[in-house]
């Protein structure tokens, strides 16, 4: 009798202890995906000078936390950002940027430029930025 239910056994053993389950038959917890935040990509942002709005540069957010922004002038500068829950931003290193908010549903950022920030068409230190699209947005 023990010679029948030994292979049987084994195999019930060899079951639980290889089963993805594991021994017990407990799914081991998985971390949920980290979503892609929506405001990653190029805007076109736009502010005054004068009292007229105009093109002030391009802002990129890449993954891992790096910005980019070309100014009007072609002037390079690169930074940090970082998000909160709410979507609003926060940029450091040479950026002339000090904050921006997200808003999911017109796929547009309002930009703070950050104080003492030289930048043209900057005036009044605020800057709306859209998505950028070829041949719609960006420099005249």
């Amino acid at each position: 009798m023990l010679r029948r239910l030994l292979p049987l056994l084994l195999a019930s053993l060899a079951c639980s202890v290889l089963s993805p389950a594991g021994p017990g038959g407990t799914l081991a917890p998985t971390a949920a995906p980290t979503p892609t935040p929506a405001y990653l990509g190029q805007f076109d942002c736009y502010g005054a000078e004068g009292g007229l709005g105009a093109y002030a540069g391009r802002l990129t957010f890449q993954p891992g936390g790096t910005a980019t922004f070309k100014d009007y002038d072609a002037a390079t500068t690169t930074g940090a950002w970082s998000a909160d829950a709410a979507g609003r931003l926060t940029f450091s290193g040479s950026l002339p940027l000090a904050s921006a908010s997200y808003a999911p549903a017109t796929d547009t950022l309002e930009v703070t430029l950050a104080p003492n920030a030289a930048l043209v068409h900057g005036e009044g230190g605020r800057l709306q930025c859209q998505r950028a699209r070829p041949g719609i947005t960006g420099p005249p």
